[in-house]
């Protein structure tokens, strides 16, 4: 029940189609967690949708905020072989893009670090447009991939 609160909260309409910056992380941060150090840990199991041309339409994310300088990681795991989801992270709500990450080699994960500074940060997790599921359905709840979302921040 706690996911499909979380769900809605990852949902609302904003446009996420832009240029892909890579990832500054290697495929191994798929299989290890970084030092937490003091640092914020928010993990959840959610779902998201293919939407739109690009993937993720109107996907929402999950906003996060930042107390002082650091390191910002996020990592989502999934298990649809089909599916190809992608990490955005965000300044502000939505103001600038300041990282795409994209899956690195066959692991069903996406993670990504970057420098951040206090403020609001937002970390949305979408498919990419060849992702290779249906486009979602609200009415059908099995066109929606689960996954496992894992954000550290300052």
């Amino acid at each position: 029940m706690k996911g499909l609160v979380i769900f809605a909260v990852l949902l609302s309409a904003v446009s996420c189609g832009h240029p892909s910056t890579g990832p500054d992380v290697s495929p191994e941060a798929c299989r290890t967690d970084p030092e937490i150090n003091g640092r914020q840990v928010l993990e959840f199991d959610a779902l998201v949708g293919k939407i739109g041309t690009t993937g993720c339409d109107g996907v929402g994310g999950t906003p996060v905020t930042v107390s002082h300088s650091g390191r910002l990681y996020a990592r989502s795991t999934w298990s649809d072989p089909h599916a190809n989801l992608k990490i955005e992270i965000w300044r502000g709500p939505f103001e600038e893009l300041l990282i795409t990450a994209l899956k690195q080699g066959s692991d069903l994960c996406v993670s990504s670090s970057i420098s951040v500074s206090a403020g609001l940060y937002v970390v949305v997790t979408c498919h990419t447009a060849d992702s290779a599921v249906p486009l979602s359905s609200p009415v059908d709840s099995s066109t929606f991939t689960p996954h496992h979302l894992k954000i550290v921040y300052p």
